[in-house]
């Protein structure tokens, strides 16, 4: 009798009809009297040909059925969960992949939901791509807010069920092709400045052996992001070990760039990648009028490209029709390297799968993104 007392004071016992089933039996049995029509019905009690109550063989074991209470999780706990055990590559998550993690929260206040409990929004991924649309008109923009929201679901400490998750992973996958049909749409809507127009009218600008020229030439060799702004300059025997990126000078036509940390460094590229500077490179670097300890003395990297551009007849880089944000100016020089390059206008340089390495990324996103051949003259 002990498991029948095993209540809690205010609140109905899990097997309150059962136990109360067995005691309407109990009831019938002592006192020899029919049952109601209402307790027939409540109970389910049956009868025999004789018309004699039927007692149940599992009337002395009752069938357990308790709800458990749902899993509260916050987003902050996800996010350290993701932070702590998300391995990618072998690696922990960069800060790039780090700061989307951390968008969960507000995703789940623009769904209107709790930051503090989440787990009930997410059960609801309808709402949340509906208040998502509402909020993020660009297509690519949503397809990475959904991605974080997946990343979540499926990776996290959630203990969300399979079919939930699956339905995550579809929705992610629509968004993914829309994303990519408007984002080529886009490219072939796109013209920038033509990369070839530029060198020539840098170096007719500035001259041959100005720090403009040699940046832009320097550029057209080792297209890579922004990684050039600060980077120090070394000298042969000097101490590199402490040292993320750096430009080695060991004097006359050896002159080499070194990186070491890059925006997407992972387990398919090797620890450091060096880029050897050409013997032309080498001789605009040592006329350059401007002695120096770093390798462009700007103090404004972005700003200065963009200014030189425009006074070299450029303006408004890359697109030419309105003001580009300073953050966009290496993605913009990027954009414009590699249309050209794999443009028919390119007859001698590297291009394609040798130019994607050489900007540090896969062929397939340098095809998806550079697809088009417009230019603005």
């Amino acid at each position: 009798m002990s498991y029948y007392h095993n209540t809690t004071v205010g609140q109905e016992h899990p097997n309150s009809w059962y136990i109360q089933r067995k005691r309407c039996y109990e009831r019938i049995m002592e006192t020899k009297k029919p049952p109601t029509p209402k307790t027939i019905e409540k109970y389910g009690i049956q009868f025999d040909d004789k018309k004699r109550v039927i007692i149940p063989a599992d009337l002395r074991r009752p069938i357990v059925k308790m709800d458990m209470a749902p899993k509260k999780v916050s987003a902050q706990e996800s996010v350290e969960y993701l932070l702590k055990n998300r391995i990618i590559n072998g690696e922990p998550p960069k800060p790039d992949i780090a700061k989307r993690y951390k968008q969960f929260g507000s995703i789940i206040k623009i769904a209107g939901g709790d930051e503090e409990n989440v787990i009930p929004t997410l059960e609801n991924p309808e709402k949340i791509l509906e208040a998502l649309k509402s909020k993020y008109a660009n297509k690519e923009t949503l397809r990475q807010k959904w991605q974080t929201l997946s990343t979540h679901v499926n990776y996290s400490n959630l203990d969300l069920d399979s079919d939930l998750k699956h339905k995550y992973s579809i929705i992610l996958k629509n968004l993914k092709d829309e994303s990519d049909e408007s984002t080529d749409a886009k490219n072939k809507s796109i013209k920038v400045y033509r990369w070839d127009y530029i060198l020539d009218a840098i170096e007719k600008t500035f001259g041959k052996n100005s720090l403009e020229n040699f940046f832009f030439r320097m550029f057209n060799e080792i297209p890579i992001r922004s990684e050039f702004e600060g980077m120090p300059i070394i000298h042969k025997g000097d101490d590199t070990v402490d040292k993320p990126n750096f430009v080695l000078d060991s004097g006359g036509h050896n002159i080499e760039l070194h990186l070491r940390q890059w925006k997407t460094k992972g387990d398919q590229y090797p620890d450091e990648i060096v880029y050897k500077f050409s013997p032309e490179l080498c001789d605009i670097f040592r006329r350059t009028e401007h002695p120096r300890s770093v390798l462009i003395p700007v103090k404004h990297l972005n700003k200065w490209i963009l200014e030189s551009l425009e006074k070299a007849g450029f303006p408004n880089f890359p697109y030419g029709s309105k003001d580009s944000p300073l953050k966009d100016v290496p993605s913009g020089l990027r954009r414009t390297i590699a249309t050209f390059r794999n443009s028919t206008y390119n007859t001698d340089s590297p291009r394609g799968a040798e130019l994607a390495g050489l900007m540090l990324h896969s062929h397939d996103k340098s095809v998806t993104t550079y697809r088009h051949t417009s230019f603005i003259q």
